[in-house]
């Protein structure tokens, strides 16, 4: 089956897969442990400390650039989806926020091919840009450096479970992506 932007007919909705913002936190708050003790053990905290002696004014600074870090990171990882979703469907996709998290989705029907494009091509990106970016940067640099590469797998956690279950689905499955759950498709 092939991406398309109505329902075969035949086609009725088998599985609609919403993970719960409470479990998608938890798994993002894991995730963000582990990519912070990995950053303590890689590089210290002594750019932190050093910033922290230097005065409030600087500190204050630096608290607000992590903050921009992390909406501008997660909002570039849903605008990826935005555009890989124009490219494998040629519909205008659809936004939604909630509080300053962005959703973007799709009111087409994606084949499996091209659902694990959209869903897991952000993440892989982004993260393989961070973790370069973390690995050619020192002090302050990598923190807000690994602040953005946090964004992004905190946005991504969604996405890789979407994926999972859009790969147990039959092969004639259409996946309609809708940011924050998934429609699950097939032939009865």
């Amino acid at each position: 089956m092939r991406t398309t932007t109505n329902l075969p007919q035949g086609y009725a909705q088998k599985n609609y897969v919403n993970l719960s913002t409470r479990t998608a936190n938890g798994i993002s708050f894991l995730l963000c442990v582990g990519l912070l003790a990995l950053g303590w053990r890689w590089r210290g905290f002594d750019a932190l400390s050093a910033l922290q002696r230097a005065g409030i004014v600087y500190y204050a600074l630096f608290a607000l650039a992590l903050v921009a870090a992390l909406l501008a990171f997660s909002w570039l990882h849903q605008l990826t989806h935005a555009m890989l979703l124009r490219l494998c469907t040629g519909v205008s996709p659809l936004y939604a926020r909630k509080g300053v998290r962005l959703f973007v989705g799709t009111s087409a029907y994606l084949c499996r091919r091209d659902a694990m494009l959209v869903l897991l091509l952000p993440a892989l990106a982004w993260t393989a840009a961070g973790t370069a970016v973390c690995t050619l940067t020192d002090g302050l640099w990598f923190w807000l450096a690994m602040t953005s590469l946090l964004a992004n797998l905190g946005s991504a956690a969604d996405d890789v479970y979407y994926a999972a279950c859009s790969l147990r689905a039959p092969k004639n499955a259409l996946i309609q992506y809708r940011g924050f759950a998934v429609g699950i498709y097939t032939e009865e």
